[in-house]
């Protein structure tokens, strides 16, 4: 009788247990929900007062932590990579979590922050950055 009381609380403490870092696990979500659209604010902030270079530097940041948050929470292994943008992209697309066509648009959105990253702002357009952005909060969207 002791030990089938102890078993039901024994239950009780594991369900809980469960529960709770479910909710903590939705409320760092959630967390980082908003960090995310307060940088890319940010980042349209920027842009708007024509600082190309930062705007997209910016979202590439930004991009780069979501992916990686989204590769820990589907158990992604990212290895040695060194968690850039295409690396932690390849191992998303690797194990099933990006389909190609958003893998592909990853690859361009790559192509521009390597330019914010790189190159001064005389090579950067306003137009590209902007898709730059907005692409970041389209798969930001569309990943979790």
């Amino acid at each position: 009788l002791i030990s089938h009381k102890f078993n039901i609380q024994l239950g009780i403490l594991q369900a809980a247990e469960s529960r709770l870092n479910s909710s903590l696990f939705d409320i760092r979500r959630q967390v980082q929900a908003d960090v995310l659209r307060s940088e890319l604010d940010a980042a349209k902030e920027l842009l708007e007062h024509t600082f190309l270079r930062g705007a997209g530097a910016l979202a590439g940041v930004v991009l780069q932590k979501h992916l990686v948050l989204v590769a820990e929470s589907h158990d992604v292994d990212l290895g040695n990579c060194q968690r850039s943008v295409s690396d932690v992209a390849d191992a998303l697309k690797q194990d099933g979590i990006l389909d190609l066509s958003s893998w592909r648009e990853l690859q361009r959105l790559v192509t521009v922050i390597s330019l914010c990253e790189e190159c001064n702002e005389e090579v950067l357009r306003h137009e590209d950055i902007e898709k730059l952005i907005f692409g970041v909060e389209k798969l930001a969207d569309s990943l979790s």
